[in-house]
């Protein structure tokens, strides 16, 4: 449970964090850096779990799904 509120912590600044690039850039710019970001986060992702195999997950846990299905 401590995951979930972490995770709608973070959703919430950045939500607030959206209002202001909204007032500095624009569309395409912040549309831009969001695809180059989860890029990123996929492929480090990647990486760590699927070729270091630095992470152990527990198979039966619902947190892998989503978080899976957040990653692509």
């Amino acid at each position: 449970m401590q995951t979930v509120g972490l995770f709608l912590i973070l959703a919430i600044l950045s939500l607030i964090s959206l209002y202001f690039l909204i007032k500095k850039m624009n569309v395409t710019n912040i549309l831009g850096c969001y695809f180059l970001s989860n890029i990123l986060i996929t492929n480090t992702g990647l990486i760590i779990n699927l070729n270091l195999k630095l992470t152990k997950q527990d198979p039966s846990s619902e947190l892998i799904f989503w978080t899976q299905k957040y990653l692509s």
